[in-house]
């Protein structure tokens, strides 16, 4: 259970490993990401339903979806639909 000071500092602390997440892709390749694609999208969409109001993770969900467009180019086109949800929401 997270207590109300957590729930204060925990999109804080989230934002900095997205914005890590998202620097760990761009030292990726399109073959070595691509196996790890469904379990991002997972954690991408999950995130972004528990956190949908706070602008801070949604920017960084932004740049780890950015970086996974930049680094996966057509692999992600399964995935048009949530990212094109996110970029809506964001």
């Amino acid at each position: 259970m997270i207590n109300d000071e957590e729930n204060k500092t925990a999109p804080k602390s989230l934002t900095k490993l997205l914005v890590i997440f998202s620097l760990m892709i761009k030292a990726e390749t399109p073959k070595t990401i691509e196996t790890f694609l469904e379990s991002i999208m997972r954690v991408v969409s999950s995130v972004e339903k528990s956190f949908e109001e706070n602008e801070d993770v949604l920017s960084g969900l932004y740049a780890v979806v950015r970086e996974l467009i930049a680094i996966a180019g057509e692999n992600v086109s399964i995935y048009c639909r949530p990212i094109f949800s996110l970029l809506l929401t964001v």
